[in-house]
Formats: structure tokens, sequence, C-alpha cells
């Protein structure tokens, strides 16, 4: 189904939304049968773990990342309570005599996400929760957030069921004697924390559900211990773990607790809840063995680390580990501080204030100034802390600080989008210093690679397509677009060649309809003004010259449908591409279309080869105009040189690579090496018989080569040894293999046919040198044949006969399987097995290779 969109307003809220589908991937697990969808190039996929640890749960990860699992779990259906009736009815503008009858309301929490409030899709709610909610809710009138429970009885009453559902999941969690004490032990992560004391609507929603659940709580055995068993806070004890390392558990109770009280479970965290951690109960925690700091940091990094690597880390869940870190770290050894200072400084540990995570020399805690206005920054919420500043946090972003910061990015690495985004942002501020001091630059692979494994540059000046480029040319040219002209123009990105200069753009003659070309005395009047531009002497103004020339010259071809290959050295560059407009040596290649919609694309084509913003303004402007107009506009924008005065200039001869670029061979059988080569081991018009038996040719050739390897005289008079060989046993040419396997009998002129009147023949002189056509003549499938398992080793094939898979579903490679069977492999199949990464293209010709590690 496609809806359209009316305009680039609403485009940019649909944009809006489906981001926050990417980065709220939660709503489709809400949804009843939809667990997997794609968002542009974002796949959303949630897989089922197994059942959970309570009745009605389900364990849920994400398709990407199983090892993180959340629990879901779901109410009883339940009506509503007659006052939420009531504001519902109102709500929908309901009369008292419109009857309609409302289904009993079932609720959803995810244990392990951020707090957020759900209905179905996310509102703008985030509580300290440690588990979403997803529930019926009514909206504010903006849609963003919910009424406030405060004057929404409906609300209020889902928050608080909200709250009863954690408190039963965690009980009967809790109960589970079959799961193992550390399974259970989860249990304590679905227990709310909030602070109550503030008066947002945030924080008034998780309190209400934090007072449900103690109230649900507050009677039961929620103490698990070591045995097992799960009793009341008051008949546990829980000792520091240093005194195990002295004595057993049992002797350590004894000499410690009076009462022989059995051990709280190891595997609990040993932080009390808040509402029970105050002055005046901290003698008796202290007592009964409670610890006011963490043990050491280790534990806390693992969680943290294990939090920066989920997609869906609740911020509230990840402020506390930084409370608790800070705590340790005021009074801490000095090998623990070091310890921590270099897991903050080595990973990613500190979400920062747009949701990314990163190191201790990557954030800071104060905003940049102007030069460096998008500087990531610590948390509004934990920036008090005196963690931040002890790990070696800046306060404001410096000069320094970020080549600091580039200097520990990974060379040669593909960089984090988020990373992409940023090293981008720096590159336009500290451009030259970023070259000199850190001797890396950004490719147009989106990697960080040292300067001097880049030989080519992209930059808004010399744009260029460069999609469809291979990786070899995208990881060896610098991305300098956002860099403005005259710092590109300048040393020392001036060095670097243009990629559109380097780029040799090949044709198929097949395409061009005109034979001949039409001169445009538009073309000529501008070539013959340009050469009148004066210039300072150098190459650059004889290059201009040459290229003035040459459009003086230039012929316009017009062409049904333009593609081309791209080369650069001799070397296939990319995959073929559409183009509207190409301009080789003389000649002006543009598809057929209506003027209007050419000029742009003819004004960037030949622009590109000038490389002067003037010239392309007066390509634009003087395109499709009459030679007077032309000659006027010239001699009113540009200071010329009389007619007399015009240097001469020399046809470009041969090799002369600075007088003009290298034109691509006209030679069709130049550009197919692979394909002549295979004609040439073919007869002409046929093929042998099955029972035909062919002379050994071979032996005398053979004896000579040895010789010339040993060095001696092949015309030594000792006679050559010839032994009789048993003649081989021909095996017909795949093509006619292929033929046979498919239903077609041999005719005698050395093609096929079947019942239905078909016919597979041969094509001269095309790239693919077999073709089938139906009864009426009708042009089926195109065939290139080789007896080639593909499975087995790597297949060349010339970057025409690429560039002819991909652009039709009619052009077939005819190959043998791991058997010997020959097989059709259509170029459609070919364009889904490298999309999905199963055949790689490498740039021999075009080297074909199937990735045995993945599945056909």
């Amino acid at each position: 189904m496609r809806v359209e969109i009316l305009d680039r307003h609403r485009k940019t809220e649909v944009q809006k939304n489906l981001e926050d589908w990417t980065k709220s991937p939660v709503s489709l697990l809400f949804f009843k049968n939809i667990r997997k969808i794609r968002i542009g190039e974002e796949l959303i996929h949630w897989v089922s773990c197994g059942e959970g640890p309570v009745k009605g749960s389900q364990w849920l990860a994400q398709h990407d990342n199983l090892d993180e699992k959340f629990l879901l779990a779901r109410s009883e259906p339940e009506d509503f309570p007659a006052e939420a009736l009531v504001e519902i009815r109102q709500e929908r503008l309901l009369s008292t005599e419109q009857e309609m009858e409302f289904p009993p309301c079932q609720i959803e929490i995810v244990i392990g996400v951020e707090g957020r409030l759900f209905v179905v899709l996310p509102t703008g709610v985030e509580t300290e929760l440690p588990f979403a909610i997803n529930a019926p809710f009514i909206q504010d009138p903006t849609r963003f957030k919910i009424k406030s429970p405060s004057v929404s009885p409906t609300n209020r009453w889902l928050l608080e069921r909200a709250g009863k559902l954690a408190a039963d999941v965690f009980k009967n969690w809790l109960q589970r004697p079959d799961l193992p004490l550390s399974d259970r032990a989860k249990a304590y992560n679905a227990m709310p924390d909030v602070d109550r004391k503030k008066t947002s609507l945030d924080s008034a929603c998780g309190t209400l559900v934090e007072e449900a659940f103690e109230a649900e709580i507050a009677e039961a055995a929620i103490a698990l211990t070591e045995d097992g068993n799960c009793v009341e806070s008051q008949d546990a004890v829980l000792l520091p773990h240093e005194i195990y390392d002295a004595w057993p558990q049992k002797q350590a109770i004894g000499f410690f607790d009076e009462a022989a009280r059995p051990a709280i479970a190891m595997d609990v965290e040993p932080f009390v809840h808040k509402s029970l951690d105050s002055e005046s109960t901290k003698p008796w925690l202290k007592l009964i063995g409670v610890s006011d700091q963490p043990t050491g940091p280790e534990k806390l990094l693992a969680r943290l680390s294990a939090l920066a690597s989920s997609k869906t880390a609740p911020a509230h869940e990840v402020e506390k580990w930084y409370r608790r870190l800070d705590q340790l770290i005021d009074g801490c050894s000095t090998d623990i501080f070091k310890s921590i200072c270099a897991a903050f400084r080595v990973e990613r540990l500190i979400l920062t204030d747009t949701g990314e995570w990163e190191g201790s020399e990557g954030v800071f805690l104060n905003a940049g100034d102007e030069e460096i206005p998008d500087a990531p920054v610590i948390r509004a919420s934990v920036r008090d802390l005196t963690l931040w500043r002890k790990i070696g946090v800046g306060d404001r972003p410096t000069g320094d600080l970020i080549m600091r910061w580039l200097g520990k990015l990974e060379s040669g690495s593909i960089l984090t989008q988020e990373d992409v985004r940023r090293v981008r942002g720096l590159l336009p501020r500290f451009p030259v210093r970023i070259w000199n001091e850190c001797a890396h630059w950004l490719n147009l692979a989106g990697e960080w690679v040292p300067i001097s494994d880049l030989k080519f540059s992209l930059s808004m000046q010399t744009l260029t397509a460069f999609a469809h480029l291979h990786p070899w040319v995208k990881k060896q040219t610098a991305d300098l677009r956002l860099l403005p002209v005259e710092v590109v123009e300048a040393m020392p990105f001036s060095q670097l060649p243009a990629l559109a200069a380097q780029i040799d753009e090949r044709l198929e003659l097949d395409q061009i309809e005109d034979s001949r070309g039409e001169a445009r005395p538009w073309l000529r009047e501008l070539g013959l003004m340009l050469l009148r531009i004066k210039l300072e002497d150098g190459d650059d103004s004889d290059k201009l010259r040459v290229l003035a020339a040459q459009l003086s010259e230039t012929l316009w071809y017009g062409c049904a449908e333009l593609e081309t290959l791209p080369y650069i050295e001799g070397k296939p560059a990319g995959t073929a591409r559409r183009a509207d407009v190409l301009w080789i040596d003389e000649c002006l290649y543009a598809e057929r279309k209506p003027l209007a919609k050419l000029a742009k694309s003819v004004a960037q084509e030949i622009g590109k080869a000038f490389r002067r913003a003037d010239i392309v303004d007066a390509i634009k402007l003087c395109f499709d105009r009459d030679a007077a107009f032309v000659r006027s506009y010239m001699e009113e924008n540009f200071d010329l040189l009389p007619e007399a005065e015009v240097p001469r200039v020399q046809n470009p001869v041969v090799g002369d690579e600075t007088a003009i670029k290298a034109a691509p061979s006209r030679d069709p059988s130049l550009t197919n090496d692979t394909e002549q080569a295979f004609d040439d081991d073919e007869e002409d018009d046929a093929f042998p018989d099955d029972d035909s038996e062919q002379p050994d040719t071979h032996a005398a050739g053979d004896d000579v080569s040895d010789n010339d390897d040993t060095g001696e005289n092949p015309n030594a008079a000792e006679p050559t040894v010839v032994h009789p060989r048993k003649p081989p046993d021909v095996k017909p040419h795949i093509m006619e293999r292929f033929a046979l396997s498919q239903g077609f009998r041999k005719d005698g002129d050395g093609s096929f046919f079947n019942d239905q009147g078909c016919t597979i023949g041969k094509a001269n002189g095309a790239s693919f040198p077999w073709e089938q056509r139906s009864q009426d003549g009708d042009l089926l499938k195109h065939y290139w044949a080789k007896d080639h398992c593909l499975e087995r080793e790597p297949l060349e094939l010339d970057a025409v006969i690429w560039g002819m898979l991909e652009r039709s579903e009619n052009y077939v490679l005819v190959l043998s399987d791991p058997d010997g069977d020959p097989i059709e492999v259509p170029g459609d199949h070919l364009i889904q097995l490298r999309e999905r990464e199963v055949l790689a293209l490498h740039p021999a010709t075009y080297r074909l290779v199937i990735e045995h590690d993945k599945d056909l």
C-alpha cells in the first residue's frame, strides 16, 4: 500500500515519527501479530526466547542481540471502573443516550527497558520506572503525553494496575523454587525506585506506580535467602562478602548473628531500597551487614558495559550505576581509581544528553561555544557528580581536546553513524589542523584512514555521482564536501586530484541511435569564445584551451537510453549507471528528452571538465541559444582576446595525458576480452558430434615448451619420441548440453529447436553470443555460456557483461553446477546474491566470488 505525502512539512513529521520507532522498538511488542518491520535501512525484529518466569509472561529479544532479553508480562482483562467510563464517554463526546460497550482492559509491562508509557505507540511520558507500560491511557490534546492522573481517573486506575502487575510478577518470580538462585534474583530488577520529590508529570506517573507496587508487597516475604526460601526482611541477614572469604557461610552466621538467621542470596546486589535507606535506619542496617558502599567497581562497570551495548537502555538504570560509582570512587584505593578511569577511557560507558554513548575523552560537562556547538555533553540529571572530573571528563570542548579524541579513533575502521556525524561536523572547523596533526581523514566509505591512503578527492566544486563506484574507489577518496571552496583549492587539499577528473566514463556503442552526430551552433560558438578567454600561462590554461577546442567541434548524438561504465586508469571502477548526458572527446551523447530537462545535466557534464564556476554559469545561460546571444554574453562577462591573437591549439597526441583525458576504446572487441576468448574456443557453425574423434595436436608443442624451459636447443638432432595416446572423450559444448536439458533438439545448422517452435542459436557479433527466440521470432533471452562452476572457483566477467546482467532479467549466464550439469543463472538472481553479500564483486575485469560462509 502506498500513501502520497502532500508536502515536505508532513514528510518531515513522518520521518521524525519513523525515527522514533527505530529509537524505541518496544512499540512493536504491543501489536498482536506484528513482530518484524523494516523502516528504511533499519530492521526491527523481535524474537521469542521462550516462556517467562510467571504465567502470561514471555522472554523476547531483538534478532541481532539475542543475549539481551526483556520480559513481557500481561495482566488479566478487567472492566473499567464507573468513573473511568464516564471520563471515556466525555472524551469521545458520547451522550448518555448513546450506547457503546467498552471491552475489558488489559495492560502490559516490559521489564528491562526505559520507563516510557505507551498507547501502543510511544508517548512523551518517560518515568524512572525499570519497565515500560502499555495501556489505553487517555492522552492530552496534543496527543504527545497523557492527561495528568491528578485529573484523569482512567489514567490513575491504569497506572495503579501497572504497579500491581509489576508486584505480582516480582512476587511470583521470586517464588519459583525450580529456577536457579541467580535467575530468581533477577526479579529485583522489577522494583521501582523513583524520585517522589519531583513534581513533573513523568514523576507523578512513576510515583503512582511505585506506591501501588509497595502496597502490593507490603506483607509479602521478599528476601531471597541462600537456601532458596523467601522470608520477611527481618528474618534474614546480609553479611559483607569479605567475611565469607575467612569462614564458611554457616560458621560466619553463627559468629556474627545471634539468631542464626539464613543469609541473603549472594546474587542480590547488597543495596537496600531507597525507602529504607535513611539516617534513622542506617545504624541497624549496618548491624545486619548492609554495606553503604559497593564492594568493588567490576560488577558496576560490567552492568554499564551491558547497558551500553543495548539499543534500549533505560536512562534511570544507567544513572543509578553512575551514582554508585560516584560513591565508590570517593575514597577508593589508587588501583581501583586507575581501573575505573581506564574503563571509561577505553569503553564508551557515558550516556550523553542525545542518547549516544561516549568515552571520557569524547564527552564534556558543558556545551561548546560557537566554534564547536554540537559537542556531546553529560546528561543534566547526573552532571553534578564528582565522578566526571575525577575520570578526566573535560569541562568544555577545546581544539586540543578535539584533536585528542580524533587521535583515539581506530585507524582504518568504519566509524559508527554517530561518530561519522560528529567527525563531519569537526572537519570544516579544523580542516588543516586535523590533516596535519591527525594525519587522517574521512573517506567516502565512512572510514577514518591515513592521508597516505588517499589518492582522490570529492568536493562540492567537483561533485560527481559515487554511490555506484566500487569500494576500493571510495576507500581512496577523501570526502571534502563540507569544506569551503577556498580551503579545497589551497594546500594540503589541492594536492589531491578530483575524483571526477580521474573517472573515464565508457559508453557502449550499441546505445547510440544516430550514426552521424548533429552540429549545434551554440556549442560551436561557445567553444570558440572560450578559446578567446584571457588566461595566465601554465598547464591549466593549456588544458582549458584544449577543452574549448574540443567543445567547438563537438557533435550532439541522441540516445533512447544512456548507460555508462566508470573506469579509472583502465580498471573497472564501478557498476553501470544511467546518465542523461555524457561528453567524450568531441561527442556529446544525450538521452532523448525535452531540452528543458537536459539543460542542467548538460551544464554539469561539460562544466565538470572545465572546473570553473563562471564557465558553468555560461553553459547554463547559453544552452540552446542562438550564436549571436552566446557571443554577446561572452563579450559582456569575460575578458576576451582579439580573434587574431587566439593561440593555436594542437590536437592532443596519443599518450599526452596533460593535454586531454584518454578517450575510451571505440572497438567493441577490446571491451570484451573474456567473451572473445571464449568464442575463439568454439567452432564457427556447429558442435562436433558426440562420437567424433579429434587428433592429438599437443605432443610436439609440449616437447618444444619443455626444451625452452630447460634451456636446450629445440633444433637438436635427437629425434623426438611421440607415444601414441588414446583419443580423449569429447564432451559436448555446455550450450548443447543446456539446450538438450531444456527439451530442445539439435538442428543441422548448429542451432536447437523444441516442440513449441522456440529456437536457441548464435547471435553474431553480440556480447551475449547465444539467444532464444519464440515461434514468432521474438527475442526471449540472451545467453553467455561457460563450462565453469561458480561454487568451486571465481568467475571473471568483462564489465560490459556484468552491466547487461544488471540491466535486464533477459540476460542470463549458462554455467555448470558442482556435478558438471548445465544451469541457468539469470542476472536478477546474481543481483540478489550480491545484495545478500553471498556473491562478492571484485574489479579484475569483474570477478564473481561465492562467499562460502553464507547460504546460497
